[in-house]
């Protein structure tokens, strides 16, 4: 089971209002390179919704994938990394990328490899493969676009190295508004170091549960063995007392999840937040658990019921 990675609640990034004076000046500002940590990573699980708002995440005909990332690394090796982004009819596209270890900070070394597509930014120990303006790739009907960089892993095992992706398919109406935004994870473990055999992601469309919506948390799962793997994926909330919610079970049935060797696959989990319920900070907890009921991995996040 993966160390796990710090809490922290959801805090409105105030400036981001002042930096929007129109919807077409947001599109125009975020053709060139979207802001920061909207790669669907934690700690806020923020994403391109917060700016392009017409539809929710993961709700088009596409989607985005991450390809050229091993089930297990060797240290000090480069690997190349693809984004690939599709969707019927769109003709605009954007992305943003985070690598990052169990304490939500660069894991090895992302290299931009294709400067006039792609651009790299970095605040503290956080950085983000974002695409440029040419890398928007203006006026492709549908898609699919790629954007590709080199990841050199960490010289010593550095624990799980996790990817987060958040992609735009936008319509290039000179607006915000048309377009949908997808994102996706995926994991690979050290080679020659104990890790689990399958790494367990969540991605929540938003940390804020408002009460009397729906919400939607992402399971993404990687098999780092090279045998098939079968599990259940539970789900249950920690209240702010240390008890849990439901008392016993879980918050859905169990779902089945089978992967091939090396494999991927994906859940949703979707809860409806009743009206009533109270406005309290608590922590989302999912798992991976064997045929015999054995925690193989977990993951969780802060969220906070709102009105």
């Amino acid at each position: 089971m993966k160390t796990n990675r710090p809490f922290l609640t959801l805090a409105a990034a105030g400036g981001l209002t002042a930096l929007m004076t129109s919807p077409a000046g947001a599109f125009l500002l975020y053709s060139s390179g979207p802001i920061n940590d909207r790669a669907s990573n934690p700690p806020s699980y923020a994403n391109c919704t917060s700016c392009h708002t017409t539809n929710p995440v993961n709700s088009g005909d596409g989607g985005v994938a991450i390809s050229g990332v091993p089930a297990e690394y060797t240290p000090g090796a480069t690997y190349p990394i693809t984004v690939m982004l599709q969707d019927p009819n769109q003709r605009r596209w954007g992305f943003e990328i985070a690598v990052f270890g169990p304490n939500d900070n660069n894991i090895g070394t992302t290299t931009i490899t294709n400067a006039n597509l792609t651009q790299k930014s970095t605040v503290g120990g956080r950085s983000w493969i974002k695409h440029t303006t040419a890398g928007t790739f203006a006026g492709t009907v549908n898609g699919p676009v790629s954007w590709s960089f080199d990841w050199t892993a960490p010289a010593a095992p550095g624990g799980i190295a996790f990817f987060y992706v958040s992609g735009n398919a936008a319509n290039n109406n000179g607006f915000n508004t048309g377009d949908f935004i997808y994102n996706s994870s995926t994991a690979a473990a050290p080679a020659g170091a104990a890790h689990a055999d399958s790494t367990l992601i969540l991605q929540p469309d938003s940390i804020s549960f408002r009460r009397g919506r729906s919400v939607t948390v992402r399971a993404r799962v990687r098999n780092h063995t090279s045998s098939a793997q079968s599990y259940d994926l539970v789900s249950r909330v920690r209240l702010p007392g240390g008890s849990f919610f439901p008392p016993a079970g879980s918050l859905l049935p169990p779902i089945g999840l089978s992967l091939a060797a090396e494999g991927f696959t994906q859940a949703s989990m979707t809860h409806m937040i009743p009206s009533g319920a109270p406005l309290i900070t608590a922590t989302y907890e999912a798992f991976i658990q064997d045929a015999g009921g054995n925690p193989v991995d977990m993951d969780n996040f802060t969220f906070s019921v709102t009105p």
